[in-house]
């Protein structure tokens, strides 16, 4: 008895593409969290090696953030408003970028910290020579919430959502790169 082939392809084409968008999306927030620490490298003005010691030790993307946000906002502002003046448009592009940034983390902390499942949709079969066999449904990747942990609580991730998350990072990584280029001029003045 053999398997057609195709048919155990369909099978697994709705897992692959999954598994795709799911390595895009990691891919996508290693190079957003290294243009992170290209910003705090400029920020500290100091040699890559000293800012990665630092960096790098720091336990989660969160909190390489926090203190990233925190040094970019004092290299922008020094000296609190005075009356009257405004932020520069640098500052308001900072504090919108990381604001993004943050809002985007919830997705990523959840596809990097929540176990994947897969559930049932439609039934399949497999004809092998003369005989059928059925799979007992054709399963879907996705990810679900962890329903014993109150904090993580959201709507199952399907392979759609995983898209239009990574193409919401592909904009992420153009922003954060467009900023980088205007706040590493203004700290070489």
């Amino acid at each position: 008895m053999a398997i057609d082939p195709k048919t155990i392809e369909e099978m697994f084409k709705d897992r692959r593409e999954f598994f795709q968008a799911l390595g895009e999306c990691i891919n996508e927030w290693a190079y957003i969290e290294r243009q992170i620490y290209d910003l705090f490298v400029a920020a500290l003005k100091t040699d890559r090696a000293l800012a990665g010691s630092i960096f790098w030790s720091m336990p989660s993307i969160s909190m390489r953030l926090s203190y990233t946000r925190a040094l970019v906002d004092l290299c922008l502002r020094i000296e609190p408003l005075k009356p009257g003046e405004h932020k520069t448009q640098t500052e308001i592009e900072s504090k919108s970028l990381f604001s993004e940034i943050v809002e985007l983390l919830k997705f990523r902390n959840i596809i990097a910290h929540q176990p994947r499942a897969s559930t049932t949709e439609r039934p399949i079969t497999i004809q092998i020579d003369k005989g059928v066999v059925d799979s007992g449904g054709k399963t879907i990747t996705i990810i679900h919430p962890n329903h014993e942990d109150p904090k993580q609580q959201f709507d199952p991730i399907k392979t759609e959502t995983m898209k239009e998350h990574h193409s919401s990072l592909l904009v992420l990584a153009a922003r954060i790169s467009l900023f980088s280029n205007v706040f590493g001029k203004e700290r070489l003045k």
